[in-house]
């Protein structure tokens, strides 16, 4: 039997995001500690100037940390039992299953600009399911298991590059 599960979620981004908020507090507050402490002009008028700048950064961090908690977005793969089952709570048309012998080619495209990337699995019928390339999931690990369980699938000679597309 082959098996491949890989589960993403925000989870990663927002303890990125809190980290950084973290960091650009204490980092300001030790110029204003210094600023206090010295009472030299120069770094007075730098944390002046960098009140706003951090401040702002400051927000925004936490903004995309409340909105990365509510969306609570989730993406998996799993292969078992013959079955492809794929799942990504952002994008209803990245959540299917099939069983993996339907499965004839992997494509993974982008378009000449680099602002879209997708990754087809075409099937058997003609028909094409999304796989979300908006998360990092071991690409090289999934289409080694997908091999092993379909040794006819066609898969993308490199899982890290995408073919360019005119879209």
């Amino acid at each position: 039997m082959t098996s491949f599960k890989q589960i993403k979620s925000n989870a990663r981004r927002i303890n990125i995001f809190s980290a950084n908020v973290i960091i650009t507090m204490v980092l300001y507050a030790g110029l204003l500690h210094r600023a206090h402490i010295t009472r030299d002009p120069g770094v007075q008028e730098l944390a002046s100037v960098l009140l706003y700048p951090s401040s702002l950064v400051i927000l925004l961090l936490i903004l995309a940390i409340l909105y990365l908690q509510r969306t609570n977005a989730h993406f998996e793969v799993k292969l078992e039992n013959k079955m492809l089952h794929v799942s990504d709570s952002s994008s209803p048309d990245c959540t299917w299953s099939v069983n993996v012998k339907k499965i004839v080619t992997i494509d993974q495209q982008c378009d000449i600009d680099g602002k879209f990337n997708a990754i087809f699995v075409y099937l058997n019928d003609g028909s094409y399911k999304k796989l979300s390339a908006q998360y990092n999931f071991n690409r090289a690990k999934f289409y080694k298991a997908l091999k092993k369980a379909n040794p006819f699938v066609r898969l993308p000679k490199d899982p890290s590059v995408f073919r360019q597309v005119n879209h």
